[in-house]
């Protein structure tokens, strides 16, 4: 806020909501020869209800911002357990070849396996893919549960994935690796 070009006058669900708390270089994005970035909002206010946005800010050489295009969680997820969402983004390169590079957040709804017995955890890695304008192409989502072969967890404590890092290509296949920040206890 206050950046000037930046003329969004939102409401954040609590103080600044989070605004700022997860930021991604993105590349150029928009083809003017300078970086745009992704900046996270987990407690924006859209539509009267706390849905959480994420902001593309396309910039200018100077520093002010050219334009923006807001993606809403709810453009994501339906989910209504949505705590701790989008408070760690981090760039993963350009998985599709598009140009853009693809940002992987973290989530901590609340998964299950839907079989008996039932292995619920929370936490998951949605990987977002955009289009040049900013708006959502399209987006994946790996869960805690893919990740695991065990017996039924306990989900009655806070759990979750609070932070995420990029790991550079550990495996050698091309593509960026991501750290996860499993937090439970």
């Amino acid at each position: 806020p206050e950046v000037p070009g930046f003329d969004y006058s939102g409401q954040r669900g609590t103080g600044f909501g989070g605004f700022g708390s997860g930021l991604v270089n993105m590349g150029d994005m928009d083809g003017n020869g300078t970086d745009d970035f992704i900046v996270s909002s987990p407690q924006e206010k859209l539509n009267d209800s706390t849905t959480g946005a994420f902001f593309v800010l396309f910039m200018h050489s100077d520093g002010s911002v050219k334009n923006f295009h807001i993606v809403s969680k709810s453009d994501i997820s339906n989910s209504n357990n949505l705590d701790f969402f989008a408070y760690s983004m981090v760039g993963i390169s350009d998985l599709d070849n598009d140009g853009i590079n693809e940002v992987a957040v973290n989530t901590n709804e609340l998964f299950s396996n839907n079989s008996t017995p039932d292995t619920s955890e929370s936490g998951g890695v949605y990987v977002l893919f955009f289009n040049p304008d900013g708006s959502l192409k399209k987006w994946s989502l790996n869960t805690l549960l893919s990740f695991r072969d065990v017996d039924s967890l306990d989900v009655s404590s806070n759990t979750g994935i609070y932070a995420l890092e990029n790991a550079g290509d550990l495996d050698s296949n091309g593509v960026d690796d991501v750290l996860i920040d499993h937090f439970e206890n």
